[in-house]
């Protein structure tokens, strides 16, 4: 025990009156207020008595909190990309030659009724051998032909519900039974391997999500811990004229969520900055091949939620480290 808390202890010890309780139930709503923005204020006043310090942490819980935002952001628009991808891996459906067009429209009439299905697009075998002549340059090799080889073809393509790998599948071995259908074909290379790297995405993205998370509690904690070390004197003062654990906890209270929410608004800025670096690059790419594709950047709504997931963690801090600690001091 200190000097001045031996003295603090002595002149009550001198005197008849009761301790003062600090807080207490009955006070006024006013009154309560009142309480929770002093102590508030000594949060606020205790982290800028250590400009460096606190900066320092600041910076730590910035760059802790922004790397799993930019995890998810990569992984959000990989799943936006995915959905392009999938769209573009159309079931082709080669008809039995001879048919004719009059039933391979009938039965593109009839796929399309499929809840599974977004269009079909009907390519007669005139037009297949038109398209093949002009891309491979054999056009006056049509005339020496004596009948059209080519068969009519039924481009698929399935609704985003269902461009998932397992879906396409079922879908393609569905079409490929029906009997005016001699083959079907179905490009799964790219499908698998885009959704088995969204997979492995996503939890790379929990896992680093966690451990940063874990991680930014610790700072927190720490930090509080060494700031309640060094008001030791301070607290023991307080008990001693009455104060309660819950009267001396509010001011660290208030200090974790105010070093976490400055952490969030440190990671938002590291955000904005990574993002205008990062922006031209990923446009370039996206032109490059000629994509309306658009980028997801970092919207309000997740903003809100990671100034909100700062102050939550800065909360539980406090709870987990501070406040069993807090309360073992006794003067």
């Amino acid at each position: 025990m200190s000097n001045s808390t031996m003295r603090v202890k002595a002149k009550l010890a001198q005197t008849n009156e009761p301790q003062v309780q600090l807080y207490s139930n009955s006070l006024s709503l006013i009154n309560k207020l009142q309480y929770q923005i002093a102590g508030l204020k000594i949060a606020f006043n205790k982290i800028i008595k250590t400009p460096a310090a606190s900066l320092l942490t600041f910076t730590i819980l910035g760059i802790a909190l922004s790397l799993p935002c930019l995890l998810y952001l990569f992984l959000t628009n990989i799943e936006k990309a995915s959905e392009y991808v999938n769209r573009g891996n159309n079931i082709t459906l080669y008809l039995k030659v001879g048919l004719a067009d009059n039933q391979a429209i009938q039965l593109a009439s009839q796929i399309g009724a499929n809840r599974q299905i977004e269009q079909v697009n009907y390519i007669s075998p005139e037009q297949g051998l038109n398209q093949f002549a002009k891309q491979a340059g054999l056009t006056n090799l049509l005339e020496n032909l004596p009948n059209n080889p080519l068969p009519g073809v039924l481009l698929v393509t399935p609704k985003k519900n269902f461009s998932d790998p397992k879906s396409l599948e079922m879908l393609n071995t569905q079409l490929e039974k029906l009997p005016q259908v001699e083959q079907s074909r179905l490009d799964m290379f790219w499908v698998k391997r885009l959704t088995a790297f969204t997979n492995l995405a996503q939890h790379i993205t929990s896992i680093v999500t966690i451990f940063l998370g874990l991680a930014v509690i610790l700072v927190i904690s720490n930090t509080l811990r060494l700031m309640v070390q060094s008001c030791h004197e301070e607290i023991e003062v307080a008990k001693l004229v009455g104060a309660t654990n819950q009267f001396v906890l509010r001011p660290f209270f208030y200090a974790g969520m105010l070093y976490g929410l400055f952490g969030a608004l440190f990671a938002i800025l590291f955000l904005f900055f990574s993002w205008i670096v990062i922006e031209p690059a990923v446009l370039r790419f996206v032109n490059a091949y000629q994509s309306n594709f658009i980028i997801t950047g970092f919207s309000l709504g997740h903003t809100l939620t990671l100034l909100f997931f700062g102050v939550f963690l800065g909360s539980i801090s406090t709870f987990i480290s501070v406040r069993s600690y807090l309360f073992k001091i006794n003067p």
